[in-house]
């Protein structure tokens, strides 16, 4: 179950808020035999934080009463009680050394924070309201003398994720600890498998920081960014998503007309492009970092951003995805005909990108004072053709322009002469 991303939080309806905190997704099952925390592409987290699977095997007496549990919560590495550093968590889920994991784990161990109970006893408590979820939740952490709130003095490596219900204290606590956003959860929902669902709300605590581009990186496609400090510009760092490939594009344009020096491809530009980026945390040296792969593309090396397991979403976990549906042989054949009739030699020069286009001839008027116009929106047609008609309608065209039809041959009719 996933919350989903807005820009702000609910005011209206029952709502209990929580702390948004930076780390693993992970979901505990322990039965009898067996004790994992996976991850949301089902990988077991438990070797690599083995702090963890050594404390509750240690609390396995005062829980055995509760078996089969499944807990649902967020691995991380605390640097305050409501924020969590997802830098040193990364490092720690891509070391391979076990001597490392080993030592990471003593010197600053991670800590598994719940926020849900799933199952209890065997039993399911997916379709019980996720208020009542949470007290069972809550009485079960009391008897067992677990922390009810995270926190880094603490010896025990299982706490709870507490909420509040009222708004402005959650607010003040997030922004007053740099706090990664808030979790919003109404209080009647169901926990449901594998949804992004609007019953569970999310916000992200962004800073904004007005800044302007002061180069583009043609190697890697990166933008630097930097602000004014009197008459010196001060570095802030780089940017490469948020903006549409189209975007991309035209800005990229507009920086190499404009470049006053190109250093082996840093087309560098002087302060004129001014943006507002959003951001989560501020690192004195570095961003988080990114794995790559590097590999021979004919005479050159290519190097290919990649992501770590726990950063690739389960296909599951997509919204919206339709279920496989029988298709009939009269389908495939139809489109597999009109896939043949329309395959051609590809001729890129007949394709223009309109949008850059516009948006070009857009930046030019603005650049030379002329009145900007914007244009009618389209209406959309209301109605909906079936797919069958539609391409069995495709082939009908392409056949009228590839070969002549047939005439029909004439009939004549025969009359019996009586005998």
């Amino acid at each position: 179950m996933l919350p989903t991303l807005k820009s702000t939080l609910p005011s209206n309806g029952n709502w209990a808020f929580e702390i948004k905190y930076d780390g693993f997704r992970a979901m505990l099952e322990w039965n009898e035999k067996n004790l994992y925390l996976w991850s949301r592409n089902e990988v077991d987290l438990l070797p690599q934080f083995p702090e963890i699977k050594e404390f509750l095997l240690s609390q396995r007496e005062k829980i055995k009463d509760y078996l089969p549990i499944t807990l649902d919560g967020e691995l991380v590495i605390l640097e305050n009680p409501n924020k969590a550093n997802f830098g040193q968590l990364q490092i720690r889920g891509r070391m391979r050394s076990k001597e490392r994991i080993l030592e990471k784990a003593y010197l600053r161990p991670a800590r598994y924070l719940v926020f849900d109970l799933l199952k209890i006893k065997g039993n399911s408590m997916m379709n019980i309201p996720f208020m009542d979820r949470k007290s069972k939740l809550q009485t079960i952490f009391e008897q067992m003398n677990f922390p009810l709130r995270p926190s880094n003095g603490e010896p025990e490596l299982l706490q709870l994720v507490p909420f509040e219900k009222k708004l402005d204290v959650i607010l003040e606590k997030a922004f007053t600890f740099d706090s990664e956003g808030i979790v919003a959860k109404l209080l009647e929902s169901k926990w449901e498998i594998g949804k992004r669902t609007e019953t569970w709300v999310k916000i992200k605590n962004w800073k904004k920081v007005s800044c302007f581009i002061t180069a583009f990186d043609s190697n890697n496609g990166y933008y630097h960014i930097g602000v004014f400090d009197k008459d010196n510009i001060i570095p802030l760092g780089l940017f490469l998503f948020s903006i549409s490939p189209d975007q991309k594009q035209a800005l990229n344009q507009v920086i190499k007309e404009n470049a006053y020096e190109n250093n082996k491809g840093l087309l560098k530009i002087h302060p004129s492009i001014c943006i507002e980026v959003q951001y989560l945390e501020w690192y004195e040296e570095s961003l988080r970092e990114q794995l790559a792969v590097i590999r021979v593309l004919e005479n050159t090396l290519l190097m290919e951003t990649i992501h770590f397991p726990d950063e690739v979403r389960n296909a599951a976990d997509v919204p919206n995805v339709p279920a496989e549906d029988q298709v009939s042989k009269k389908e495939i054949d139809t489109a597999i005909l009109l896939i043949d009739q329309l395959t051609t030699t590809f001729e890129p020069e007949k394709y223009t990108d309109e949008y850059r286009s516009k948006l070009m001839e857009l930046i030019e008027s603005k650049r030379t004072g002329k009145e900007l116009v914007t244009p009618k929106e389209k209406k959309q047609a209301a109605n909906v053709t079936d797919l069958m008609a539609a391409l069995q309608a495709s082939i009908d065209k392409t056949k009228g322009t590839t070969e002549e039809k047939p005439k029909p041959k004439r009939r004549t009719t025969r009359t019996k002469k009586a005998q």
